[in-house]
């Protein structure tokens, strides 16, 4: 609902779906692990090939969306439209990697999960845990996860940041240690071999999905002050897109800071497009559209999303919502809600985000044969 101002800053390396998150009374979560499979390091670690590396790429270009659309589905809800989804993401692997490589992988895959793969019922099993160490495991996990999610969003300064992974540092080992305790000499053993050889999680890229592409948008009539745009045509600029409506509060609230950002990153490679998909009937109203976006002085480029083709294509669930999209057309960052809310600095926070995608480069040519044509719309 539009007047729900939800608080919730969301990273590309935790958009895994919310079945990865542990409840007391749920079922095993779904393992959604084998995203990882496309960071450059874990290909790095199991020597994949040129072809291997390519197979792989198009093999997420088939998958990530319609996983990442999940990203906020409650796990009842997703786990029928997400498992299979997996399913098809762990065969395509099996079938791309060499045995040896599938078996690297699935250590990686452990280490990755940390303690949540103990839950796996095969896992369990093969490290010799009882019924009530698997009870004690779960309430570890439920209650690491609980206190992972009062950190709340990262922050924008530097020195918050490093505090922040401090704090979240001393949860992990807290966690850790707290696990360790439950399993006896021998468990420890079968644990550690499950796991394999270390890898270096910080090397781990933040997970990033390709942006869809804006549906519908082809005709002038659906477009606010632009011409039709598209994102393959913004490529090599940094991208805001925003869902709102002109009858939500908290949509109104942020006008000033997107205000801000137009104005701040008119030199910039900065498009900022704003998705207006109504919550009633009376938002469907082209004319009052018009009317509020002239009132309010938006003059950014705004798609009219009266049939959610976009919101649907995005995953989006509430208003408003802000997505940043880098040089090469991935979605890296979100925010849920309004910017300046409980006391959360999000204009602060997106903003910096802004900045650090603006400081990485263009991409040398456009990926998938798309023909990049940067443009002005919205600077």
């Amino acid at each position: 609902m539009a007047s729900i101002a939800l608080r919730v800053v969301a990273f590309a390396s935790v958009w895994l779906p919310v079945n990865l998150t542990v409840h007391a009374a749920d079922p095993t979560p779904i393992d959604a692990s084998a995203m990882i499979i496309g960071d450059p390091a874990v290909q790095e670690d199991l020597r994949c090939t040129s072809k291997q590396k390519q197979d792989i790429r198009q093999l997420l270009d088939k998958l990530e969306q319609p996983i990442w659309v999940l990203r906020d589905w409650p796990p009842d809800k997703s786990r029928d439209r997400l498992a299979p989804l997996m399913a098809e993401l762990q065969t395509g692997i099996d079938h791309i990697l060499t045995p040896a490589q599938c078996k690297r992988f699935e250590q990686i895959q452990l280490q990755q999960r940390g303690p949540a793969a103990l839950l796996d019922p095969d896992t369990s099993e093969a490290v010799g845990l009882s019924a009530h160490q698997n009870t004690q495991v779960r309430a570890v996990i439920v209650d690491t996860q609980a206190k992972l999610r009062k950190l709340g969003p990262m922050p924008a300064g530097e020195a918050e940041i490093r505090q922040y992974y401090r704090t979240l540092d001393d949860l992990r080992s807290r966690e850790q240690d707290l696990l360790l305790a439950i399993l006896d000499d021998e468990q420890k053993k079968a644990w550690a071999a499950l796991r394999g050889k270390r890898f270096d999680l910080s090397r781990l890229q933040p997970l990033t999905v390709r942006a869809p592409e804006l549906q519908d948008a082809t005709a002038k009539e659906v477009w606010i002050n632009s011409e039709p745009l598209s994102l393959a045509g913004v490529r090599g600029r940094v991208v805001i897109v925003h869902f709102w409506t002109f009858g939500c509060i908290n949509c109104i609230r942020n006008y000033e800071w997107y205000k801000g950002w137009q104005r701040d990153f008119a030199s910039k490679d900065v498009t900022l497009i704003g998705i207006h998909t109504p919550e009633t009937t009376g938002e469907r109203d082209g004319a009052r559209l018009r009317a509020k976006v002239a009132e309010h002085g938006l003059s950014f480029p705004i798609l009219i999303d009266n049939h959610r083709q976009n919101w649907d294509a995005w995953g989006n669930s509430m208003w408003p919502s802000v997505y940043l999209v880098d040089r090469v057309g991935r979605v890296r960052y979100w925010w849920y809600g309004e910017l300046k809310w409980g006391g959360h600095d999000g204009e602060k926070h997106m903003r910096g985000r802004i900045e650090e995608l603006l400081r990485e480069p263009a991409p040398t040519s456009p990926p998938s044969g798309q023909q990049a044509t940067p443009q002005n719309a919205g600077s």
